[in-house]
């Protein structure tokens, strides 16, 4: 036993055993931090993921209640377990034993032998073998009686589910992005709001099977601050994460077909990012949009996004000497066909296709998009006595306002929903810049409802592919961010990454 080693280095280093696939390590390691301390809740909850078999999840998963009974993903996970054994426990008695006889049969039939042959040799025997009948009759009806409220309140608790995502979404009025909106939305006071994150995050999201598809990361040391780190690739099946760029990067985007992704890329020598596109099959070497462009300068590039129908490229970026960021549009195509020789006037097909949306009178930054030929973005106007606010702009370069509070709750980072539903975004008080929280709003516009209220601060929603979930940073554990999933349902909250790196999510792809 390693009592020299502190419980949280060994509780760093058994996750990072678990999360790299080296279950017996991790078990060996969590083993021993219970033995050394048998109230650590959160080691009893990686024991029970890692568990092999039931029995012993369930003898975990009691432990963890305990230690905390109001640990509800522990009493669901539990109560999914018991009703599995219970109607595995049923469906033996129907197996097969041979072709068209199943153990039911075989059992009630010998029992049924059992008593014509005691009731040649004995009346005595008769009777017990009835009653050993009877009682094997009430023992399987009580299964069967159980497995049926089992059902019944697996059902209610799905109907639960289904009135909670009907509540939230009871005031919504959704229109087609672009329609006349309403005046303003109103965020309700964070101070008093009962949708906070849960005490006690899940810590077996990964592997759990709860989540499926991988989630694109920055992630590393971030000695520098300023947030560009090495990108990694996280499965939520629990497969080891795969780093696909070891150098200071930021917000990976992958385009829908999958055959192209783009970074933002930082340079140590200028100061200066860029954006990269690289061909996930290798089959051309990483370029930056610059020398794609010919290139044209264009400075502070930043939250590449591809189209849906994965026919444009999106992003942000300053014309040399302006103090604002605009938003720019450019296909593919002129990207990905072979150079061309310089026209007439010096400029590159692909820089002569480009094209800006905005017109430089205010910052406007993070493009998503929210169908392919619609953006959101946020457009800050502060310097000439705006405000901050979500926007929606046509790729023909008309705007609406999604939000319009102006100062009054600072945005970020939008984005929509796969149903083009809801808008999930950032927002923070002017006097807390520190304390972003994530809130969701209708798409056509209205009331925004918070959904994730940490005392950190909580960034970067992107969606779930079947728009169940989102995932985001917070650096509500401490100085470092890490990645964590919301249901948009219950508000139930669940941990991706345990470690001290900087995790920046950006991207949720099947």
């Amino acid at each position: 036993m390693s009592q020299e080693i502190p419980i949280a280095q060994l509780m760093r280093d058994a996750i990072t055993a678990a999360r790299e696939g080296d279950k017996d390590r991790a078990r060996t390691l969590f083993e021993e931090i219970v033995e050394r301390d048998d109230k650590n809740e959160k080691a009893w909850f990686w024991l029970a993921s890692l568990a092999e078999e039931d029995e012993t999840r369930i003898i975990y998963l009691n432990n963890v209640l305990a230690i905390n009974p109001a640990n509800e993903r522990a009493q669901s996970i539990l109560t999914s377990l018991e009703t599995r054994q219970k109607k595995a426990a049923k469906s033996a008695l129907d197996e097969e034993v041979i072709p068209g006889v199943s153990r039911r049969v075989v059992i009630y039939g010998g029992a049924g032998l059992a008593i014509l042959v005691v009731l040649i040799c004995a009346a005595l025997a008769v009777i017990i073998s009835n009653n050993n009948r009877i009682a094997q009759e009430q023992a399987s009806t009580a299964a069967a009686l159980q497995a049926t409220i089992d059902a019944r309140e697996q059902e209610a608790a799905t109907a639960a589910a289904a009135a909670t995502q009907a509540a939230i979404l009871a005031d919504f009025t959704p229109t087609p992005l672009g329609a006349t909106l309403p005046p303003s939305w109103t965020p309700p006071p964070s101070a008093t709001s009962s949708i906070l994150a849960t005490a006690t995050p899940l810590a077996t999201a990964i592997g759990s099977g709860m989540f499926q598809g991988k989630l694109l990361v920055a992630e590393g040391n971030d000695t520098t601050g300023t947030g560009f780190v090495p990108l990694v690739e996280i499965p939520l099946d629990g497969l080891p994460p795969r780093q696909f760029f070891n150098e200071r990067a930021a917000n990976p985007n992958l385009s829908p077909l999958g055959d192209m992704m783009v970074y933002t890329r930082y340079s140590a020598g200028t100061g200066e990012q860029g954006l990269e596109l690289a061909w996930t099959d290798g089959s051309r070497s990483a370029q930056l949009l610059s020398t794609l462009l010919g290139g044209r300068i264009l400075q502070k590039q930043d939250d590449g996004s591809f189209s849906p129908d994965n026919t444009v490229l999106a992003f942000s970026a300053r014309e040399p000497g302006s103090v604002n960021s605009d938003i720019y549009v450019i296909p593919l195509q002129a990207l990905t066909s072979p150079p061309q020789p310089d026209g007439a006037d010096g400029e590159t097909t692909a820089a002569q296709a480009l094209q800006r949306l905005t017109n430089g009178r205010a910052s406007n930054t993070a493009p998503s998009w929210g169908d392919s030929s619609r953006l959101l973005f946020v457009e800050d106007s502060t310097a000439t006595g705006g405000g901050v606010d979500i926007k929606i702009i046509t790729t023909t370069g008309q705007i609406t306002a999604l939000t319009t509070d102006g100062n009054a709750m600072i945005e970020g980072n939008p984005d929509l929903s796969p149903d083009g539903q809801l808008v999930a975004f950032q927002a923070h008080s002017p006097a807390n810049p520190e304390n972003n929280n994530i809130y969701i709003v209708a798409a056509g516009g209205g009331m925004a409802l918070l959904i994730v209220d940490s005392p950190g601060n909580d960034v970067r929603p992107r969606w779930s592919p079947d728009g169940r979930f989102l995932v985001y940073s917070s650096n509500r554990g401490g100085s470092n961010y890490e990645v964590y999933i919301v249901d948009v349902s219950t508000y139930a909250n669940y941990q991706v990454t345990f470690n001290t790196l900087y995790s920046m999510a950006n991207q949720w792809v099947p």
